[in-house]
């Protein structure tokens, strides 16, 4: 990674209520995606739960339509510099994300 306002991206973490450890590119990165997907997740159990799903079933859904693309995207909306990121979530999706410029192409 060559993320050029890391500090910046740290600093938003911190806003928005999580605790990066340190001011390192990839744990800022990684912060980011994480509140994100912390966000999908929760959104998507209000509405099942509002709609009288059983937590249980509450958990299939969420692995069956969580949006991974918005996710990375709203994580990614204000990294600047050259990234080329490779992932696999926890429930089997995998992705690779690249900055938009091309800097660091895959």
């Amino acid at each position: 990674f060559n993320i050029t306002n890391n500090e910046d991206l740290f600093s938003s973490l911190v806003q928005i209520g999580q605790h990066p450890r340190e001011l390192s590119d990839t744990l800022t990165l990684l912060e980011k995606i994480g509140h994100f997907v912390d966000k999908e997740n929760n959104d998507l159990y209000v509405k099942y739960s509002a709609s009288g799903q059983a937590p249980r079933t509450c958990f299939s859904l969420i692995a069956e339509n969580v949006n991974v693309a918005r996710v990375l995207r709203r994580a990614s909306s204000d990294w600047d510099g050259g990234y080329c990121i490779a992932g696999v979530f926890g429930h089997g999706d995998a992705f690779c994300l690249r900055d938009p410029s091309g800097i660091r192409p895959a």
